[in-house]
């Protein structure tokens, strides 16, 4: 069979299910290739927006105050060649050159410090044009080698009219494979206002980060997930007398790009975001966190025990150690005959920067590494939750005046074990929180920290955008939202029930339960307009959407059911399990004789182990993919069978990742009545 001139080799489903007989799915289908060059761009840091200041004192106290400028980098930085992690490329390499064309995407810092590979690689860019920034809204540029097609214009059509007219939420029903980020792309770039996508797992916003950085090379496309490898929250179990402290591996790397996607937000005004739900979780004060940012400009006053008094307060950690064991948020003092330096490596830089001071003034910025100059450079803080010295004393008072308050409640209760226990460790936090301004744990304080009252809720993500761009100036997408609406609703009750153990047993004080989620009535009433994309939406959304709607508008929901590709849904045909295997092998080997992939699902993580090293052994690329892998593992496994460098991907459950995959042409299920 052809479609469109073009050879259809057969897209495959093999389910190996019940003991007698197993299912085989095969239809006609055109295999897509990889259709997006990796694009590398040069680093313009642009002044901070015009709007931004008038719109956080807006959301602050009066005496609050934001610096009027933003001390960007020189001319000769900006034409820093960026290097993605690998995780977040594009699907496929290669370079584009681009006479008299901006390039200037991402400000992106990469290599980070788990043992995983990345990519060090930078290209020249010293025959491209000089980057600028455009201001305004208005300022997405879509690249993609096809236009929109099938239903695409009159679905992307419906959107931008529905928007256009205010209405609040729009929900896009496309069947899977009808190109909905594709459409929700042309959106974005029509409708030109900053935008968040909320997707429900990491992996998947990984997947959709690069598959969005690869539309928009030119634009700024960031990540916002939890950082966490690890991490089992603290708990106290009340059956069993049971106290679990909090134990968490943090993965660098992905605590960089959340450092670069705030950064983004305050600097750019054409950013997408592309979270996980971790952005309804405190983030500390917007306010705090820009004017704590240190201006730098070579020449200028200043001496090198003020800017490290500064780097202090902004959380960075003093080290001694070799600079080749510093780590990002640390900083180091030396001393020369010729001058007086500071190293510092601010959590979103690919490298660490050395200050140079001599008579007082700040004699010369550079790269650590590559020993670029810089006539100037803008240092954010170490950590986000960031509380000025003039603030800090009072936050310790209110925790103190708390405290009391909370002791006389537990020993009127005759529970003195669990007034000693929340004394010793509210008292040595305060210590700490006086002497270096941090302590482990103290996003559990920043309802004092923030000056909040008991019960407000925190601020997020959602309010650092609302606060560059108003609540209004931009606007919200929610990626499967059938799976991604039901989790936003039930963070905030699954945390709170597990802290109220935790406050009534004396291991922390009430003002902890602040330290929370969004509640789904918080979230929904901060967001002005939304779009919700699934296959399959929820009653719940079509709901809200057909509640916004008004006589003048169109329908609340807008379908694609036709696929560009034109790939067929599959036909099931059932397989005997007796020599599985052999089969799966052949069908496997005759997929990529074909230049295709294939995925592997089984029952358990064990399974699917032993399938990838018996599959190896057998001389096919293959790997496996589980939870048991980290964010950034997941991320690079899929971009290695994109790549061209698997054969084929094991794992459990893969279908329901929401994976995009058009180079798989066998799909293959293990157990599947179990």
């Amino acid at each position: 069979m052809r479609l469109h001139g073009f050879p259809a080799p057969a897209l495959v489903m093999l389910i190996l299910a019940l003991p007698s007989c197993a299912a085989l799915v095969r239809a006609n289908a055109v295999t897509q290739v990889a259709r997006f060059q990796r694009l590398r761009s040069a680093f313009q840091p642009p002044p901070l927006l015009p709007q931004l200041q008038s719109n956080l004192q807006k959301a602050t106290s009066s005496n609050t105050h934001i610096p009027s400028s933003f001390g960007g980098l020189a001319s000769s930085d900006r034409a820093k060649p960026a290097t993605f992690p690998r995780f977040l490329r594009s699907p496929t390499s290669g370079r584009v050159r681009r006479g008299g064309v901006r390039i200037a995407t991402l400000c992106v810092p990469p290599e980070f410090e788990e043992d995983f590979p990345v990519a060090s690689e930078g290209i020249d860019i010293s025959d491209w044009a000089e980057p600028t920034r455009r201001k305004g809204y208005h300022c997405f540029d879509i690249e993609a080698p096809f236009e929109a097609t099938g239903d695409q214009p009159e679905a992307i059509e419906a959107i931008l009219a529905r928007l256009g007219r205010g209405s609040k939420y729009t929900v896009l029903r496309g069947a899977t494979g009808t190109g909905k980020t594709f459409a929700v792309a042309q959106c974005v770039q029509r409708f030109g206002k900053p935008t968040l996508i909320l997707c429900h797992n990491k992996t998947l916003a990984a997947q959709l980060a690069r598959e969005l950085r690869a539309f928009f090379p030119r634009n700024c496309v960031e990540l916002f997930v939890s950082y966490y490898n690890f991490y089992q929250p603290e708990a106290y179990i009340a059956t069993s007398d049971t106290y679990v402290s909090k134990i968490s591996s943090i993965n660098q790397e992905l605590d960089a790009l959340r450092h670069r996607a705030t950064r983004s937000v305050f600097e750019r005004d054409d950013v997408i975001v592309v979270a996980s739900v971790s952005c309804i979780y405190g983030l500390g004060l917007p306010t705090n966190y820009l004017n704590a940012r240190l201006e730098l400009q070579t020449g200028s006053e200043m001496s090198m025990q003020d800017t490290e008094a500064a780097l202090q307060e902004m959380l960075y950690m003093s080290t001694e150690g070799a600079m080749d064991d510093m780590e990002r948020g640390q900083m180091a003092v030396s001393h020369s005959m010729q001058s007086s330096d500071i190293i510092v490596w601010p959590p979103y830089e690919e490298e660490p920067l050395r200050l140079s001071f001599a008579q007082g003034r700040l004699h010369r910025i550079e790269r650590l590494r590559t020993l670029r100059s810089m006539d100037g450079a803008c240092i954010y803080p170490a950590r986000h939750h960031v509380t000025p010295k003039e603030q800090l004393e009072g936050a310790c008072e209110r925790i103190e005046a708390e405290l009391e308050e909370q002791l006389a409640v537990l020993r009127s209760e005759d529970n003195t074990l669990a007034a000693e226990k929340l004394e010793q460790r509210t008292r040595q936090d305060l210590e700490l929180i006086r002497e270096t301004g941090y302590c482990q744990g103290m996003e559990n304080y920043s309802r004092h920290l923030a000056g909040r009252k008991s019960g407000e809720a925190p601020d997020t993500l959602v309010d650092y955008l609302s606060g560059a761009f108003g609540d209004s100036g931009w606007l919200l997408v929610v990626d499967e939202s059938h799976v991604t609406l039901p989790q936003l609703k039930g963070m905030y009750a699954a945390d709170r029930a597990r802290k109220e153990s935790l406050v009534r047993h004396g291991y922390r004080l009430p003002s902890a339960l602040d330290n929370r989620p969004l509640s789904d009535g918080e979230f929904w009433s901060k967001i002005t307009q939304g779009l919700f994309v699934s296959a399959t939406p929820g009653d719940r959304e079509v709901l809200m959407a057909s509640e916004s709607t008004t006589s003048d508008d169109s329908s609340s929901v807008v379908d694609m059911v036709i696929r560009p590709t034109n790939v067929l849904d599959p036909e099931i045909e059932v397989w005997p399990k007796d020599g599985q295997l052999s089969a799966i092998l052949d069908e496997i080997r005759h997929r990529v004789s074909l230049g295709d992939k294939a995925l592997v699902m089984s029952l358990t993580k064990k399974d699917a182990e032993d399938l990838a090293a018996w599959l190896l052994e057998s001389e096919v690329k293959a790997k496996y993919l589980h939870s048991g892998l980290t964010t950034v593992e997941r991320a690079e496994v899929l971009e290695e069978l994109q790549r061209g460098e698997l054969e084929v991907l094991v794992g459990v459950n893969l279908l329901r990742e929401g994976l995009d995959l058009p180079t798989v042409s066998l799909v293959v299920i293990m157990d599947a009545d179990k």
